[in-house]
């Protein structure tokens, strides 16, 4: 799936969380910020959305109402917690490689090139006393190949696939340099203007780039030109 050495730049869009548009805008990023041939991907359960870049999960998915608790082949979504988090570990499996791999969480703003960010082993965004796993950069290898877990350990990571990658990585996991959280750095410490050379913005949880004091930042515009349809999540 790609060609040996190109870079594969994937996401996951599980369930109905995510309006489909959100996919649109990062690959419009991605191709306005990447000076490198790249094939994109979407890991979801619905291909059929995106006939160029579907790629199905590979797992099952249940939907349940109450707590999950034990470990499992499937994707759980609860109404409470969904897990679609896990679906980004597909891209550690063998058929997304054999070049290296930037995975994006939806809700990235991207405002630089991106190629800089291939390093090679696996690098995650680093955020003051832990990784966040908006952003994954490798090259695959067989380190890489034993991220994916057979069976999902849900109650052993309540927050999501991030903690248990850098467990599972059996090589040291290293910070990814210019990739900012907008909660903790930029509207923290920068007064919400990301410093010079900052190449992605990932925004996990609240607010999102479509909340309305953050859309109207200069710079989410700028990245968002030409897709004017805007999802509230």
């Amino acid at each position: 799936m790609g060609t040996a050495g190109k870079l594969t730049v994937t996401c996951a869009n599980i369930g109905d969380k995510w309006h489909p548009v959100w996919v649109d805008r990062l690959y419009q990023m991605v191709e306005e910020n990447c000076s490198v041939p790249f094939d994109f991907r979407v890991i979801t359960d619905r291909p059929e959305d995106y006939p160029e870049w579907g790629v199905p999960l590979s797992r099952p998915i249940v939907l349940v109402d109450g707590v999950w608790k034990r470990p499992s082949e499937k994707m759980v979504l609860n109404v409470h917690k969904p897990q679609g988090c896990w679906a980004k570990l597909d891209a550690f499996l063998p058929h997304f490689g054999p070049g290296p791999v930037i995975n994006l969480d939806l809700d990235c703003v991207i405002l630089d090139d991106i190629a800089p960010l291939i390093r090679g082993s696996l690098h995650m965004p680093w955020q003051e006393d832990k990784f966040n796993g908006s952003v994954y950069s490798f090259t695959p290898d067989m380190f890489s190949e034993m991220v994916y877990p057979q069976r999902i350990p849900y109650d052993m990571y309540p927050r999501g696939e991030q903690e248990y990658t850098v467990d599972a990585y059996p090589g040291p996991v290293l910070s990814l340099p210019d990739v900012y959280s907008y909660k903790i750095h930029i509207a923290s410490k920068y007064g919400r203007q990301p410093p010079e050379g900052t190449r992605i913005v990932y925004f996990h949880g609240y607010p999102t780039p479509a909340t309305k004091s953050v859309q109207n930042l200069e710079w989410v515009k700028r990245s968002w030109r030409g897709l004017t349809r805007v999802e509230r999540i």
